[in-house]
């Protein structure tokens, strides 16, 4: 197949409104849990429609587990036929991807409005249409699920009121106050009272007793364990500090959701952004860990695989999936027919699946933002990538390149040039990314500038001239985001990865090698300033000052007057040479180079 009969992005993708016209707002990737359940109407349609939500929701492996489990567990507490689903304690588990807060909020809307979800039976366990027909049916007759949604986060160590619009709140001390009182009122709230204002944990049979005062099922939601524990290590209770009696009552609460059929915990625990927290804290979290697992069904919200499908359900109204199979074929067979070296997942019969798996993204773009740029503490995984990749999108279809057909989105797709002032590629880069690896320099010197005087920029009109895409910028804004990990080992990229982030069937790889030779100095009117060529192609922080130097002495007007003289020496010489023998030595004019003034730098 001709590469001009690959199947064209443009015409086999269609991205979602809202991304499109760039009105994808920051606040569709700021899920909040604690803001859909307390303060609904502050959030984001996306989150507070149950319907908007999971329409744009893709279901995941792990949304189906927990999803399924609920509508099991709540179906038993109503006596009804569970399914065979009976884990009453679910930990979701979020260190190979994001997407916790995500499945909190759709195990909330599952348990207070179901019928608000069309064709639940997406969402569930494949093969399991009688499991979301009997709930809807259950709903439908009168079953009712009593929510109680506790986020550390929201709340503080003293006071864990969680909805201040409720004129009828108590100002509930702790994490099992507030429970009580969200799940039966102000009666669950009386029973528990006195455990509440003394800040000590209730015991097991004192929940059970609780949990009598409701009809039938109750889910319990727990997230941001790690902040309010930390808060409440410095709130003494006795000997002993708030903390620990939270810690006793998460205990308590687990032991008694394993032995009752009516109550059901779904709590995560991240406590990587908590990079200073006491010893104490840390003992705690991990005693916590040690007690959820040994008595519940853990679910991964977003296995690493599901990444890239979870980004296309929410960017792409629709992408035609048979081009998708043409074209991961098609690529397949053009990297394991070119002389070039590629990654070894790249020749891998496997890697087919992937291509179309996560079609219209390269799984080198999926890849770097996965694994690299989620080294950086402030990028959250998949709320991060979907953020730029939406950015992404949006640049690409409304600056269509007519120098070549597109078929991916690529890393250098996360172009700086997309650099509107507000939720632009530039400004999360300078104003998050760049706050952890500086390279805002880079960006200015040798990528990209307005003024179009980057050092790309000026690479890129040798190409651009002759009909060939933008080769430099290309390849340094690809080079760009391999340069933004932590870690000197992971900075960077080999040549084999950097053929597979590149490698198109209409560019030739030697002008690639031409572009990056240029700019590293190959050719001192393009060469960049931060660009290292090593063993790994990366940008560093620091400036190759042999780089700056040598190419402000090339500009200076006494170099170039030299340049000049001397070229007309050469031919003077051979001149006369032919005429006849010179008997006196030729005189010689020595041109003194000045040093760069500090105004030229």
């Amino acid at each position: 197949m001709s590469s001009s009969d690959y199947p064209s992005l443009f015409d086999a993708c269609t991205p979602r409104g809202d991304v499109l016209d760039g009105t994808l707002q920051e606040d569709q990737f700021a899920a909040s849990l604690a803001t859909v359940a307390h303060s609904p109407d502050d959030a984001a349609p996306v989150y507070r429609n149950a319907t908007q939500f999971f329409d744009m929701t893709y279901p995941t492996d792990g949304l189906r587990t927990l999803l399924s489990n609920l509508a099991g567990r709540f179906l038993a507490a109503g006596g009804y036929d569970s399914g065979g689903y009976s884990s009453s304690i679910l930990c979701l588990d979020t260190r190979f991807g994001g997407g916790k807060t995500h499945d909190l909020i759709a195990s909330y809307h599952l348990a207070n409005n179901p019928t608000d979800i069309d064709d639940l039976n997406r969402h569930l366990v494949e093969g399991e249409e009688d499991l979301g027909a009997a709930y809807l049916d259950a709903v439908d007759q009168g079953l009712n699920v009593d929510t109680s949604v506790f986020v550390g986060g929201h709340v503080d160590a003293r006071n864990a009121r969680s909805d201040r619009s409720d004129p009828n709140a108590p100002n509930t001390r702790t994490m099992w106050g507030e429970i009580a009182y969200q799940l039966y009122g102000l009666d669950g709230y009386e029973y528990i009272k006195e455990y509440d204002q003394d800040r000590n944990a209730p015991g097991g049979n004192t929940l059970k007793g609780l949990f009598e005062l409701g009809d039938g099922p109750a889910l319990i939601l727990i997230d941001e364990i790690a902040a309010y524990l930390e808060a409440a290590s410095a709130v003494e209770v006795g000997n002993a500090t708030l903390a620990s009696q939270t810690l006793s009552f998460v205990l308590s609460l687990l032991e008694t959701a394993s032995e009752v059929d009516e109550v059901t915990v779904v709590y995560s625990i991240a406590d990587t952004a908590f990079e200073e927290e006491a010893e104490e804290v840390r003992t705690l979290i991990d005693e916590l860990n040690q007690i959820g697992r040994r008595q519940h069904k853990t679910v991964t919200p977003t296995s690493e695989n599901e990444v890239g499908q979870v980004l296309q359900h929410r960017l792409f109204e629709e992408i035609e999936r048979d081009q998708a199979e043409t074209l991961a074929e098609s690529y397949f067979q053009y990297y394991a027919g070119s002389d070039r070296q590629f990654p070894q997942e790249a020749t891998d019969a496997s890697f087919v699946d992937r291509l179309e798996r996560e079609y219209p993204f390269h799984p080198t773009i999926i890849d770097t933002l996965t694994e690299k740029i989620d080294t950086i503490p402030k990028f959250q995984r998949t709320r991060g990538a979907l953020k730029l990749l939406a950015r992404a999108v949006y640049y690409l279809w409304n600056h269509q390149p007519d120098h070549y057909d597109r078929h991916w989105i690529r890393l250098y797709d996360l172009t700086p040039a997309d650099n509107a002032p507000d939720g632009s590629i530039d400004s999360t880069l300078r104003e998050t990314l760049f706050e952890f690896v500086d390279l805002s320099a880079a960006v200015s010197a040798d990528i990209y500038s307005e003024d179009n005087t980057a050092h790309a920029q000026l690479e890129d009109r040798k190409w651009t001239e002759k009909g060939i895409p933008p080769l430099g910028g290309h390849l340094t804004t690809t080079v760009l985001w391999h340069s933004l990990a932590y870690g000197e080992q992971a900075t960077g990229l080999t040549r084999a990865e950097m053929n597979a982030a590149l490698g198109h069937p209409d560019i030739r790889f030697d002008n690639y090698d031409s572009a990056l030779e240029a700019l590293s100095g190959g050719d001192m009117n393009v060469a960049c300033y931060y660009l290292y060529d090593e063993e790994r192609v990366r940008f560093k922080s620091d400036p190759n000052l042999i780089r700056i130097i040598d190419q402000r002495v090339d500009n200076t007007p006494d170099a170039q007057a030299r340049n000049r003289f001397e070229s007309r020496q050469r031919k003077q010489r051979l001149g006369l040479a032919a005429s006849r023998p010179s008997s006196s030595p030729s005189h010689q004019l020595t041109f003194r180079t000045r040093s760069p003034s500090p105004s030229s730098r």
